[in-house]
């Protein structure tokens, strides 16, 4: 009896291990995940250390999404952030609008847009009509590259009610100024300067280096006869801060090379302070064969397609560009000169 005893107590031992084993064996061949899962929510910890659990990654900005940037040749260098400065809250009912920002110091400074560089504002930041946002860098690679800029007030949640700008830059050094007096969103509204949020700055196709990102007082209008856009390749925007002020005999003259071996039809756009949209604005076409070609837009003929005249005094922004598919030109220069319709 005691013999038969014994064999079923070793037989039952023996069952219990066998089903341990067979398990144990079952979960390493088919559910290695919850092996994994064990070991990825109890790290190891050194003799004598706890471990504590890693915190949430933070949130991404919202509609952030910057397109893979293209490899580059040029090392990249660290993100560098100045000392911060105190933050300009809005201005509570009956107190004086904030004044001119003259130059402080540059809130984003040598660094590059591998990822979006983002300066957020709390609270939120109020800039005067004469401040604008300078930005300066350079792009190291060999074909131009787009550059975003993106400004949200209080009120911003999409891109519909924010301010969105790109800009191709070529290469080589850039610098871009946008005034905030009389800024919109993509939608067509004012945005809120004495309530901005957020400034973001990123690329596309392309790493660019930003060397600053500051505000400044705007600069004087610009001397008639003086050019600009020399050497700039369509599509090239030239923005006035403050507004150019243009004589009513004067008007821009426009000059340039088609090196196609076909005409191309060359546009001149010309928005002033109040200037929205394709109806509120000022365009003059011309077809133009291979080689030089020049182009005179005077001030007189500045009507918008909806019969406005647009106010001469208050030109914010020239913009060159040849119909979709074509191009681009070489621009030798834009010229302010005295003109005839």
């Amino acid at each position: 009896m005691s013999a038969i005893q014994t064999w079923f107590g070793g037989f039952a031992w023996g069952a219990v291990f066998g089903i341990v084993g067979a398990t144990t064996a079952g979960i390493v061949l088919f559910r290695p995940d919850i092996i994994e899962r064990i070991t990825m929510e109890r790290p190891a910890a050194p003799a004598g250390q706890t471990v504590a659990s890693a915190p949430p990654a933070p949130a991404r900005p919202p509609e952030l999404r910057p397109a893979p940037a293209a490899p580059s040749s040029v090392a990249p260098k660290p993100a560098t952030l100045p000392a911060a400065t105190p933050p300009t809250a809005q201005p509570a009912p009956g107190q004086a609008a904030p004044g001119p920002a003259a130059k402080s110091p540059p809130f984003i400074i040598n660094s590059r847009t591998t990822a979006a560089l983002e300066q957020a504002f709390t609270p939120p930041r109020a800039f005067a009509h004469t401040d604008e946002l300078v930005v300066r860098g350079r792009n190291m690679n060999a074909e131009p590259v787009d550059f975003n800029l993106r400004i949200d007030d209080a009120k911003s949640s999409n891109w519909n009610t924010r301010y969105n700008r790109i800009d191709t830059v070529a290469p080589g050094p850039f610098e871009v100024r946008i005034p905030f007096d009389g800024i919109a969103t993509s939608a067509k509204a004012d945005l809120d300067i004495t309530s901005i949020v957020r400034i973001v700055l990123f690329s596309q196709k392309g790493v660019l280096d930003i060397d600053s990102a500051q505000i400044e007082t705007q600069k004087a209008a610009p001397a008639a006869g003086q050019s600009w856009l020399r050497g700039a390749k369509t599509t090239a925007e030239q923005d006035f801060a403050p507004a150019l002020s243009v004589a009513a005999n004067q008007g821009f003259v426009l000059s340039g090379v088609n090196p196609s071996d076909k005409p191309l039809t060359v546009n001149l756009r010309v928005d002033d302070a109040a200037s929205k949209d394709w109806n509120s604005r000022a365009q003059t076409s011309l077809s133009v064969p291979p080689g030089p070609f020049v182009l005179r837009a005077p001030a007189a003929s500045w009507i918008t397609p909806a019969k406005t005249p647009l106010d001469r005094t208050k030109i914010r922004r020239v913009v060159v560009f040849v119909t979709d598919g074509e191009g681009p030109v070489t621009l030798s220069e834009l010229r302010l000169d005295t003109l005839t319709p």
